[in-house]
């Protein structure tokens, strides 16, 4: 009799962690590498204008020319636009050894356009341990939270500001107060008790309303999607009542359209009756900034990548011993229903 090899759960889970970490470690080597490779580019552009004394309109043509030539050997990556960022990415980083293989060449633009270089400097180091993504970082910049930081609290709080451009935040210089009531977080706040605090709506708009604080980020937009909500059943239930959890989810999913499908003001007016104690314009102000987050899916559907980043957070914080299987906790059936036909 043979014997046959069944792979597990387990060992699954263990040849995928290793292909995914790799997968991982190839991404981070290749953008390291063209990071090096267009700051070298750019290095070349200027010694080559400084050795030849050129003048700025000579340069664009010089660019322009450039980018001709290497679109056509290489491909596209080279506009002149482009180059021009790989000239402005050397002179901003004296050091290559400086640049951050974590963010993306497209971060490095997105920061280029910030001429003070203390303010460069305090996104790049945010971007780099907050995990930002390009479209946050933009969003953190258009939301002026370097100036607002600054003008927050004085001579004093300008220090910590640029402290944090030049170096990060350690984490042994985080002092976390968990001794307060959730219910009372912000009203401490208020009373100057913390630099920062953690809040869900409305007590966080409230905040900025009073002039007591700015919301600097989102915990959804840095973590990603997170379902924190969803809803279970026993097998036995799905087997007996499966028109009622289709009937359901698709009740759901017509809210889901609605808000994919109304401007802020329509949603918090709809809404409204639901938080009787808080005004409209308070509802439609944080409404607003969900809608702007893109906070809402498109639909229910219940994707894997949520699911593992669920228990990764479970994990971490000591409150999960065992990951479970996807495919044997998770059905999305009716989700997948619901969003086909509506």
């Amino acid at each position: 009799m043979e014997n046959q090899l069944t792979p597990n759960n387990s060992m699954i889970l263990e040849i995928r962690e290793l292909l995914e970490n790799a997968r991982k470690n190839v991404a981070q080597q290749v953008n390291t590498q063209l990071l090096t490779t267009y700051w070298n580019i750019g290095r070349i552009i200027v010694e080559y204008e400084q050795q030849n004394q050129i003048r700025a309109d000579y340069g664009k043509q010089t660019l322009r020319e450039l980018s001709k030539e290497l679109t056509r050997e290489f491909g596209k990556g080279f506009s002149r636009s482009n180059l021009q960022n790989m000239r402005a990415f050397y002179l901003a980083y004296e050091k290559c050894q400086t640049v951050s293989g974590k963010l993306s060449w497209s971060h490095y633009c997105e920061l280029l356009s910030i001429t003070d270089e203390n303010k460069r400097s305090f996104y790049e180091k945010e971007s780099v341990n907050s995990g930002w993504s390009v479209r946050e970082l933009k969003r953190q910049i258009d939301s002026s939270l370097y100036e607002r930081l600054l003008l927050s609290a004085g001579d004093v709080n300008k220090e910590k500001v640029l402290s944090l451009a030049q170096k990060g935040i350690d984490k042994k210089d985080v002092n976390i107060n968990q001794s307060i009531d959730f219910g009372s977080t912000a009203a401490a706040f208020s009373g100057g008790q913390g630099d920062y605090t953690i809040e869900f709506e409305p007590s966080a708009t409230l905040l900025e309303q009073k002039g007591d604080g700015y919301v600097v980020a989102s915990v959804g937009t840095e973590s990603g999607y997170v379902p924190y909500t969803s809803y279970s059943v026993k097998q036995s239930y799905l087997k007996m009542h499966g028109a009622t959890v289709e009937k359901f989810t698709k009740a759901l999913q017509k809210g889901m359209d609605f808000v994919q499908t109304h401007t802020p003001e329509e949603i918090a007016e709809v809404i409204a009756p639901q938080f009787a104690e808080t005004e409209l314009e308070t509802i439609t102000a944080i409404v607003r900034r969900y809608y702007e987050q893109d906070t809402w899916k498109e639909n229910l559907i219940f994707e894997e990548e949520s699911f593992d980043l669920l228990q990764e957070i479970l994990e971490q914080a000591g409150e999960l011993e065992k990951k479970a299987p996807y495919k044997t906790l998770v059905t999305t059936k009716y989700a997948e229903e619901a969003a086909a036909k509506g």
